[in-house]
């Protein structure tokens, strides 16, 4: 199955799959979680070449129990495992040589640290082993979900080399209830991006959502009042053609940004149940990943 995911993703235009990526240290759960996906399908796929990977530590509480927040011992023994079983891997992306990994999260991650001097430290001891590894670092991605108020400061110090949006929610309210279109959204989005795409002081990569609708994660039992998530309201009319339009609207801010880091993320692979998936469904087919072929083209991945 992986495979044929990673043919599709390929012919289409898509260069990596980035993997949402779990460890919890609870009562409820200890160590890595949701990882069959990559170690039994992707890693095992023979043509897992035609499309890279790459971590996105997903480190939202899974619990009240198991908290996001990890303090430095476990971020030791997480990186210890991610260096040897991912960064080793060949097929892991990188920019300029380096391994890219991204936070989703980042004041959670400092809070678990217990301050931004500390999180600094527990960064550089992972680029320490990365390139003791051999390989020559990380490249840094935070998602701008959670990036503090004196964010130019804080990256620095981090060393964060890039920031993106997960999903085009976490920055914009969608308002009207039950619907809210898709085009509006879309705009208010990239016009968000125009007005902060300097407040980082590194590339901030234009994200390209390709939907939203968490409502089959509502229980039957509760009533649908968009009051709070996954009771929330839901893009509509997100059909290829706008999906598209939104893709070169990505694309066009995407070439403002350096050479070797001119990156568009997409929301989301296959996310069926928030109603963000570029998998082909029986009303569409293959019409979303055609959009990104005709919006980039295809090109022979090359190792930076």
């Amino acid at each position: 199955v992986m495979e044929q995911k990673i043919d599709v993703a390929a012919d289409h235009g898509v260069d990596a799959f980035l993997f949402d990526w779990y460890w919890f240290s609870g009562r409820d759960w200890k160590g890595p979680m949701f990882e069959r996906a990559l170690n039994e399908g992707y890693l095992k796929a023979p043509n897992r070449a035609r499309v890279k990977f790459a971590l996105m530590w997903a480190n939202q509480d899974l619990s009240a129990d198991s908290p996001g927040a990890i303090g430095r011992e476990v971020f030791d023994t997480l990186t210890d495992h991610i260096v040897k079983d991912y960064f080793s891997s060949d097929s892991y992306w990188t920019i300029d040589g380096r391994c890219y990994f991204s936070i989703y999260q980042l004041q959670t991650f400092i809070d678990g640290m217990g301050g931004v001097q500390q999180a600094k430290e527990a960064l550089d001891s992972l680029r320490a082993k990365t390139m003791a590894a051999g390989r020559k670092g990380i490249y840094l991605n935070v998602m701008d979900w959670q990036v503090p108020a004196n964010a130019k400061e804080v990256l620095r110090t981090l060393g964060v080399d890039s920031v993106t949006s997960y999903v085009w929610v976490h920055k914009i309210e969608l308002k009207n209830f039950p619907k809210t279109d898709y085009k509006k959204t879309a705009d208010e989005y990239f016009s968000q991006w125009d007005a902060h795409k300097d407040d980082y002081g590194v590339p901030y990569f234009p994200n390209a959502t390709k939907g939203w609708d968490p409502t089959p994660r509502v229980p039957a039992t509760e009533t649908y009042d968009g009051k709070k998530y996954p009771n929330t309201p839901v893009l509509w009319d997100n059909s290829p053609k706008k999906f598209k339009a939104a893709l070169e609207q990505a694309r066009e801010r995407a070439l403002t940004l350096p050479m070797g880091q001119r990156v568009v993320t997409i929301y989301a692979w296959n996310e069926w149940t928030e109603g963000g998936y570029l998998e082909p469904d029986t009303v569409h087919k293959l019409a979303s990943l055609k959009a990104i072929k005709s919006v980039f083209g295809v090109y022979k991945y090359r190792q930076p």
